[in-house]
């Protein structure tokens, strides 16, 4: 940021933040904290870490299945989190679809495609 572009910023926040009204938009559920850890935490650990590095180390990879691990305890720890705070990020019913969603799909996606596929039977008339 060059310098005039700073000295812009400070005027403009200067002038602004004694007219700006804080406290609009504040009377919600408190927000979920260890959720929001909890939830970064493991996507953090599975989808960057755990995933990135396998495509370059491989999937036997000590430190990737240590991030895979990691990721999905704290995925664990969320779901436990968001079914006993009184005010969830999210609903988990919702989520349990999508899960289960998300888990079929991972599934019929991971399957190998070097695997012999079956073969149907025709049906003779």
């Amino acid at each position: 940021m060059s310098q005039s572009n700073r000295i812009l910023v400070v005027a403009l926040l200067s002038y602004l933040l004694p007219i700006i009204d804080i406290s609009v938009g504040l009377t919600g559920p408190p927000f979920d904290g260890i959720g929001a850890v909890t939830s970064t935490t493991s996507m953090f650990g599975v989808v960057v870490l755990g995933i990135v590095h396998a495509a370059e180390a491989g999937w036997s990879n000590p430190f990737t299945l240590l991030a895979l691990g990691g990721g999905s305890a704290c995925l664990v720890a969320f779901g436990l989190v968001e079914a006993r705070t009184p005010h969830p990020m999210i609903q988990l019913r919702p989520a349990a679809i999508a899960a289960a969603v998300a888990t079929e799909l991972f599934g019929a996606a991971s399957q190998r495609r070097d695997a012999p596929s079956p073969k149907l039977r025709e049906v003779q008339s």
